[in-house]
C-alpha cells in the first residue's frame, strides 16, 4: 500500500535506520508496525473513508510502545474527541488517563461535559459521583479584568462580590 507521504517515509526510514544501528531491534520490529498501521490509516483517509475508533486506537497502540504517553497525552486526544464530537472513543479515551492519573479533574469534567453534550445524564451522574466518592473537586472558574488602574477579579457563582446579582 502506498499513502503517497514520502516525507514521513523518509523520517520513519531514518529511525528505522537509527535504532537498527544502534542494536535496537525491538524498536526496529515495533517502529514498522507503527509505519504500517499508519500507511493504513492514511490510506483510509486518502480513500475519503470515516475511520471508527479501531484503527485509531491501533495506530496509537503500534507507537505506545515508542513514544511514553502521559496522562497529559491522554488529555489531548480526549480534548479532541470532544471538539469533533466523538464521545464514544472519548469514553475510551478517558479510561487510560483516568488509570494514569485517577484524580485529574480534567478528565473528569471534560468527560462529563462530553456526556453531557451527548444527553447521556445518566453517566453525567455517575461521573460526578465517582468525583465525589473521591474527593475530586472541580475549581472554580477565576478571570479579572484591569480598568481605570483597578483590577476586578470574577469567580464563578462568587455571592461575595457587591454586584453579584448583576454579574450573575
Amino acid at each position: 500500500m502506498k499513502s503517497g507521504s514520502t516525507d514521513y517515509n523518509i523520517d520513519g526510514n531514518s529511525l528505522i535506520d537509527v535504532y537498527a544501528k544502534g542494536g535496537n531491534i525491538e524498536a526496529v520490529i515495533k517502529l514498522l508496525y507503527g509505519n504500517e498501521a499508519l500507511l493504513v490509516f492514511q490510506d483510509m483517509l486518502a480513500a475519503e473513508e470515516r475511520p471508527n475508533h479501531v484503527p485509531f486506537v491501533g495506530v496509537l497502540s503500534a507507537f505506545a510502545n515508542l513514544v511514553r504517553w502521559d496522562a497529559a497525552a491522554w488529555h489531548t486526544l480526549l480534548n479532541a474527541c470532544h471538539v469533533h464530537r466523538n464521545y464514544d472513543l472519548g469514553k475510551q479515551i478517558a479510561e487510560p488517563a483516568l488509570e494514569m492519573d485517577p484524580s485529574d479533574v480534567g478528565t473528569f469534567t471534560l468527560l462529563s461535559n462530553m456526556y453531557a453534550e451527548a444527553e447521556r445524564w445518566d453517566s453525567v451522574v455517575k461521573i460526578w459521583k465517582l468525583m465525589r466518592e473521591r474527593n475530586i473537586k472541580e475549581e472554580p472558574g477565576l478571570s479579572w479584568i484591569e480598568t481605570k488602574n483597578a483590577t476586578y477579579v470574577f469567580v464563578s457563582v462568587d455571592s461575595t462580590h457587591p454586584e453579584h446579582t448583576q454579574i450573575y
